[in-house]
This record gives C-alpha cells, sequence and structure tokens, in this order.
C-alpha cells in the first residue's frame, strides 16, 4: 500500500488542524503539531489485536513508525504538498515488504 489514506489523514488533515491550533514552537521539536501527529501515527501502528481478541502493543513498531511520521510530517511542512510524504510512505512500505520476502 502506498500510505495514500494515512498521508491524507494524518500529514493533510490532522497536521493541518493541529497546526492551527497550536502556533506555540518548541526549541527542539519545532511545532507541537508535529510530534502528536508523529506519536498517533505511532501508536496507529503499533497496537495489534489476535484472533483470539487480545490487544498487543509493540514498542518496535511505535518506535519505527512514530519516527516514519515524524519525517513524513516534517516533509509536509517544507515541501508545503503532500506529494513528498506519500512517495517517501509509499517508498518506505515497499522496501519494507522487499525486506520481509527476502527474509
Amino acid at each position: 500500500m502506498p500510505g495514500l489514506d494515512e498521508e491524507i489523514m494524518f500529514r493533510g488533515i490532522l497536521l493541518g488542524l493541529l497546526l492551527t491550533a497550536l502556533r506555540e514552537r518548541f526549541l527542539i521539536f519545532g511545532n507541537p503539531a508535529i510530534l502528536l501527529t508523529a506519536i498517533l501515527f505511532g501508536f496507529l501502528h503499533a497496537f495489534g489485536l489476535s484472533k483470539d481478541y487480545k490487544l498487543s502493543f509493540d514498542i518496535i513498531s511505535f518506535l519505527h513508525t512514530g519516527i516514519g511520521g515524524y519525517v513524513f510530517a516534517w516533509l509536509a511542512l517544507r515541501s508545503e504538498s503532500l506529494f513528498l510524504p506519500i512517495l517517501t510512505h509509499g517508498l518506505t512500505n515497499f522496501f519494507a515488504a522487499l525486506a520481509t520476502m527476502l527474509k
């Protein structure tokens, strides 16, 4: 999957709304909207539901996708477009899938 729906939802809608609501800037992270969307993006990918309906949380997935979400948000802000985050997200998903196939 190219991540098109996730980029529209997280970087197009959620980041845009949070940028208008949170105008403060932190010295290290910049606008807190970037950090919040990255954390939510990480949580979305870290939670899982097993066949017997048990909820699980994978900290590695949270960190991996949270950092990716931060980079995607930064790309969206710097480019003022969703094209680069969508492209980068798609390439990330492609190489992750390729790596699992080559194991």
